[in-house]
């Protein structure tokens, strides 16, 4: 008998147990069960190591991803990504579209208020630039002027909804904008002296509003512009005024109607209080045929 077997204890062990329990049957002595055990152990060393684990490695890679599936699944995230976001920012845009037109079908509430108050009679000013000569460039000075601070008592200070939510963010107050807006009115500056189009509103008296207009004398309350999106013509605020530019004149200095919103349209209230979005060169037909006269003065209209 070996003895290399016969020192490997536990080898020994267990083949006199195996022995034991077989009875000890004849011919068959301890040598002969220590070799067959050490055998069956040899064998069991020979088999190849990754016989065993062969299930379980093969489970494991199933629930792995491969390079090529993460590129897929990325790749599928980019496509719905392209596919949502330009939906999200619509909606974006529409939902800012919604609170302007808000904004300027309040505007237009408080005018009402306004003119029940004055004798149905429209303000003589609207904005700061044509105060008077000699009024000091003061935020004090100025204020009666702007059309925002007559119209306060009948909105309130709780919300600012002079403010386009589209619109560029306003700069700090300063000399010569101390009331800025996104949203300028339809006013006709013929009663205002150095108004720079004072003189092509006294030549076209039937354009806009001012002091010496009624509500009840529009012939066409329901298309006639009071109020509408405005600035310059670079984008920035309004001081309060809206004029037909470019169609009747152009002066960057002085604000215009602005289509910010999709499509170029541009939110307005319209002097019988109704408010609605409308692409702003549809407000310009013609110049005896538009949105921005009162057709009080007909002579000129075929």
């Amino acid at each position: 008998m070996s003895t290399e077997i016969i020192q490997n204890n536990e080898v020994a062990n267990r083949a006199c147990r195996l022995w034991e329990q077989a009875g000890r049957p004849h011919g068959r002595d301890l040598e002969f069960w220590i070799q067959a055990e050490a055998e069956a152990r040899a064998a069991a060393r020979a088999q190849p190591k990754g016989l065993g684990r062969q299930k379980k490695d093969t489970s494991k890679s199933g629930r792995a991803f491969t390079l090529i599936e993460l590129l897929v699944v990325i790749a599928i995230i980019a496509i719905l990504a392209s596919m949502l976001l330009p939906s999200l920012a619509r909606a974006t845009s529409i939902a800012r579209q919604t609170s302007c037109l808000s904004n300027v079908r309040q505007i237009g509430l408080a005018y009402q208020g306004f003119l029940a108050d004055n004798a149905d009679r429209f303000p003589a000013y609207v904005t700061e630039r044509t105060a008077p000569a000699g009024t000091p460039d003061t935020a004090e000075a100025r204020v009666p002027y702007s059309y925002r601070q007559q119209l306060i008592p009948y909105i309130g200070t709780g919300t600012n909804i002079f403010a386009c939510p589209i619109a560029p963010k306003w700069p700090a107050p300063a000399p010569g904008a101390w009331y800025n807006t996104d949203y300028g009115n339809n006013h006709n500056e013929e009663n205002l002296p150095g108004a720079s189009e004072q003189a092509w509103y006294q030549a076209h008296p039937d354009f806009g509003f001012n002091e010496t207009v009624t509500m009840s004398s529009l012939r066409r309350p329901s298309d006639f512009i009071m109020l509408g999106d405005a600035g310059r013509s670079d984008g920035t605020a309004s001081r309060g005024g809206m004029y037909p530019q470019p169609w009747a004149f152009d002066i960057s200095s002085q604000a215009r109607m602005l289509g910010r919103h999709p499509k170029g349209t541009a939110n307005i209230t319209y002097a019988d209080g109704h408010a609605s979005g409308s692409i702003t060169n549809r407000t310009w037909r013609t110049e005896q045929d538009n949105n921005w006269r009162r057709y009080q003065i007909t002579s000129d209209i075929n």
